[in-house]
């Protein structure tokens, strides 16, 4: 196996492809997204879209050959997929680094990319599976290098693809997170403006924001601001337990809902519940705001006066009640839910072949699934 072997991108001719899309195959940490896209006129539609939950832990399940290809074959007749290939990604094995540097005369920017990572990480380069995004600036000289790279340990990877194998399946890409997610955001745009747009996604230890210019990446960066320090900070100021944080957040979210006058009790105490909510996590939200205002002016100056024109959210805030409204509101700046079916259309007598989980939990399949079909 050749280093890049697995994440080379493959391009098209616009407009060009298969009728049938790969199988956008997402293991997330409790279920498998499977999604499937077909050509339709000058767009696409969902062909067959599945969510399905693990019978056991995801890493339990990939470490039985016989029960993860039994749960692959009943998902994928359960969908009415068309095909066993796939587009995929290493379930939370790959590890991104923005490295940014100059290139001399006659040097590589793989073998500097290498060398930076074994310096890192340790090991050998046989030790890894290598490959890395450009981070496209009009500032810099054509010595300077900005990337973002994505590290898996080989053996890791390798193990994966045998699973995959032996359960049937031919991998046509391994393909990684900011790459699905820049091409979903391509898609979406469908008056092809390219505009700047950015990307904050939500995850559990750390939140993600991504500046893309229709499909290019020019700026990425990782805050220490997951649902993790939200939970914490709610813990910590309401004394309550991690879950109960999250059961508060579940029910209650950014805004009251509707129903019951405005005398009613219920509803008042509701809107206090909120409240309570809202001026604790203020800081939270108030400091991401700090670094999206960086991240502001560096995009003005690094694109020569252009500016960011829209705020996707992705990840695990978006599914609290009244969360894209309310960070829209403290961001002050205009934001909405990443929606991957937002412009895919859906064959009625295939409705009944889906059965996918909201935006947050699909976007990334939905990018995968996207993968050479434009």
């Amino acid at each position: 196996m050749s280093l890049l072997s697995y994440f080379q991108k493959k391009k098209r001719p616009a407009g060009e492809g298969p009728a049938t899309g790969p199988i956008g195959f997402h293991l997330s940490n409790d279920k498998l997204h499977l999604i499937q896209l077909e050509k339709h006129g000058d767009g696409m539609r969902l062909r067959s879209g599945l969510s399905a939950a693990y019978p056991e832990s995801r890493e339990s399940l990939l470490s039985s050959p016989g029960d993860f290809k039994a749960f692959v074959k009943s998902s994928l007749k359960a969908g009415q997929f068309k095909s066993n290939e796939i587009i995929t990604c290493l379930p939370g094995g790959v590890k991104i680094i923005n490295l940014s540097y100059q290139i001399e005369a006659g040097q590589k920017i793989e073998d500097e990319i290498v060398k930076s990572i074994i310096y890192s990480l340790g090991g050998a380069p046989e030790d890894y599976i290598i490959d890395y995004l450009p981070i496209r600036s009009e500032n810099l000289t054509s010595r300077d290098k900005s990337v973002l790279v994505f590290v898996a340990l080989r053996e890791k990877l390798i193990n994966y693809l045998d699973a995959l194998r032996h359960a049937g399946l031919k991998v046509q890409a391994v393909d990684v997170g900011p790459s699905a997610l820049g091409r979903l955001i391509y898609s979406l745009d469908t008056d092809k403006n390219y505009p700047h747009n950015l990307l904050l996604n939500f995850a559990g230890n750390k939140s993600y924001l991504s500046v893309f210019d229709g499909r290019r990446l020019i700026m990425d960066r990782a805050l220490p601001l997951g649902l993790n320090k939200l939970l914490e900070t709610l813990t910590n100021s309401l004394g309550i337990e991690k879950e109960q944080a999250l059961e508060v957040l579940n029910r209650y979210g950014f805004k009251i809902k509707k129903g019951g006058g405005e005398g009613d009790e219920s509803s008042v105490q509701h809107q206090e519940i909120v409240d309570s909510i809202v001026e604790i996590l203020k800081p939270y939200f108030q400091e991401i705001s700090e670094e999206l205002n960086k991240m502001l002016l560096f995009t003005k100056s690094e694109t020569r006066g252009k500016t960011i024109e829209h705020i996707y959210l992705l990840g695990s805030m978006i599914r609290f009640p009244g969360a894209e409204r309310f960070i829209s509101e403290i961001l002050s700046f205009p934001a909405s839910v990443l929606d991957p079916l937002a412009h895919i259309s859906i064959k009625e007598e295939r409705a009944k072949y889906i059965n996918l989980d909201g935006p947050a939990h699909v976007a990334l399949s939905m990018g995968f699934a996207l993968r050479g079909m434009i």
